[in-house]
């Protein structure tokens, strides 16, 4: 028997859905269940019609996985941060523009009691050299050992570009 049917079609393709083959031959014959647990085995016998349902199984199994692995892949690409994100970052950071905030106890004399804080503080030496040299690394480049944060340094008009034209990209990219 190498050509299927239309019953051997609706028999297969009940197979696939839940797997019952006295149901699946009920569903494609029209009999009764003592009649059916017994052709039902006689066809999952037959060669064709059991790799007809291996076949349609593993298609259902494969597109299962695609489904899954795409998934996935949206999920840790939205989770990426874009590579002028981070240049905008390191530059926000060695330009002083972003602040990091942490929570800190003070007595207050005037209430007599403790109270908790939010200081706003730019980034530390230690922290705009790390942003220096990170950014001269995405460029392909490395930084000098000793950078000298001032007010006439060329490095930071140089990073106070490079923040404005990210800026000009961030704002471009939202709209």
């Amino acid at each position: 028997m190498s050509t299927l049917n239309r019953k051997h079609t609706v028999f297969i393709k009940e197979m696939v859905v839940h797997g019952d083959q006295v149901k699946a031959y009920q569903k494609a014959y029209g009999c009764k269940v003592g009649t059916a647990r017994v052709q039902s085995y006689v066809l999952l016998k037959n060669p064709t019609i059991a790799d007809k349902i291996k076949q349609k199984r593993k298609e259902i199994e494969d597109a299962e996985f695609e489904a899954i692995k795409k998934e996935r892949v949206d999920k840790a690409i939205k989770a990426t941060i874009e590579v002028w994100e981070a240049d905008a970052v390191l530059s926000e950071i060695i330009t002083g523009k972003r602040l990091s905030e942490r929570k800190v106890v003070v007595f207050n004399k005037v209430k007599a009691e403790y109270e908790t804080v939010l200081v706003k503080e730019t980034a530390d030496h230690t922290a705009v050299v790390s942003a220096v040299r990170e950014f001269y690394k995405r460029k392909g480049a490395y930084a000098p050992k000793d950078i000298k944060i001032g007010l006439d340094n060329p490095l930071l008009e140089f990073m106070k570009m490079v923040q404005s034209t990210s800026n000009k990209k961030i704002k471009h990219h939202v709209s």
